[in-house]
């Protein structure tokens, strides 16, 4: 399995612990197909959503809700970076 980001690892923890807990996926991988795999749903994906904009503290707007943002643990771990990142630019402009 490719190596993990540290973002990645935090939301493969979540997902098998919290939303996949009832399928065999130790070996989920940063690539895995989520949501063609129907190993996510549009729940699941609100769940996700709530867990990272919690846990990262982090906005995750309506306007980033989209497929494929969600379609693997890499696109997840992706978009919480950027949203990260976004915060980090914005809390450094207002100081």
């Amino acid at each position: 399995m490719t190596e993990l980001t540290t973002t990645e690892r935090t939301i493969r923890d979540f997902l098998l612990k919290e939303l996949l807990y009832d399928k065999q996926l130790s070996d989920l991988g940063p690539e895995d197909m989520l949501l063609n795999d129907g190993l996510l749903d549009s729940i699941g994906i609100l769940q996700t959503v709530t867990f990272c904009e919690q846990t990262f503290e982090i906005a995750i707007p309506d306007d980033e809700l989209l497929p494929e943002h969600f379609e693997s643990l890499r696109a997840i771990g992706q978009l919480v970076d950027r949203r990260l990142a976004d915060a980090h630019v914005l809390g450094r402009q207002a100081q």
